[in-house]
């Protein structure tokens, strides 16, 4: 695969039946849609999946399924930094890498308070980085709990750490977003422009 490829990578909802179960029947259905739209890879277990309304057992069961109706055809991310400590967050990341996806998402805002300084989330990132081993990593600035945006700074120094492979880019202001594409540039990093009408100009810029 061209590491010039332009992809286009869905945030996955989560069908329910009325019993509000996860409608796997439907799931299917909605990866054979995106599929045939030709879609080059899935984000699993994220925001728009309701994985904050959903239990752990129910995450890993959920990502594990859209692994295997996949079934290699394209990649699969999803997160995996859920639990109160970092500790937490690095043994349930641990599980939903064992479902076969190949990358596990952080959420930004999972790793330092709303009123903490980028030191402290810096200090986090590198000690769920250690809690990993050689785990590829992803980072998303999910709005919720609330939206932590990644500064070019910050950014430069954690993938010197070389665990990150995907960038989730909720910044929406195309000067900053045009500064981490910079930086990310000509490496086997991913990095992902979420706010649509930015979609044209970040591509052109480098963005997948």
């Amino acid at each position: 695969m061209s590491v010039a490829e332009k992809k286009f990578v869905p945030v996955m909802i989560t069908p329910f039946n009325l019993k509000a179960k996860v409608d796997f029947d439907a799931v299917s259905r909605l990866v054979d849609f995106y599929l045939a739209a030709g879609v080059k890879g899935f984000f699993a277990n994220c925001l728009s999946s309701e994985m904050y309304s959903i239990s752990e057992d129910e995450r890993l069961e959920l990502t594990s399924y859209i692994v295997r109706y996949v079934n290699g055809r394209v990649p699969v991310v999803a997160t995996g930094s859920f639990g109160l400590t970092i500790e937490d967050k690095a043994e349930f990341s641990k599980k939903i890498y064992d479902t076969g996806i190949s990358a596990v998402i952080l959420i930004t805002g999972h790793y330092a308070n709303v009123d903490d300084s980028d030191e402290v989330l810096v200090r986090n990132f590198e000690k769920m980085f250690r809690l990993t081993g050689s785990m590829p990593l992803g980072l998303y600035e999910c709005p919720a709990p609330y939206k932590r945006i990644i500064t070019a700074d910050v950014y430069r120094t954690l993938i010197a750490s070389d665990r990150l492979v995907y960038h989730k880019d909720t910044s929406i202001e195309l000067g900053k977003v045009k500064e981490k594409i910079d930086i990310a540039k000509d490496s086997h990093r991913e990095f992902y422009d979420a706010h649509t009408p930015n979609a044209m100009y970040s591509l052109q810029l480098g963005a997948r």
